[in-house]
């Protein structure tokens, strides 16, 4: 009965231990995360990848998406260029 008592005593503690270690601090301002996302409209991978940004931003308040076709907007590919040459 010792022994049992001692596992969940220690069972209990390390799992108390994990839970605390895996705790997030929110930000401590409201300062939004800004995202620029550049597709295709015919790229089944951009495709994929704009509904998972998507369900993100719905997710999170401060997140910011912005999007950008590519293939058919030229204002837009102009700026994924500009964007290139500057990083």
């Amino acid at each position: 009965m010792k022994k049992i008592t001692t596992l969940i005593l220690i069972t209990a503690i390390f799992f108390g231990l994990a839970n605390f270690a895996l705790a997030q601090e929110k930000p401590k301002d409201d300062s939004q995360i800004e995202v620029n996302f550049f597709y295709g409209i015919t790229c089944p991978h951009c495709k994929k990848a704009h509904s998972f940004l998507e369900k993100l931003d719905e997710k999170y308040p401060q997140l910011k998406l912005n999007a950008y076709e590519v293939y058919a907007n030229k204002e837009n590919a102009q700026l994924l260029l500009d964007l290139y040459e500057l990083h």
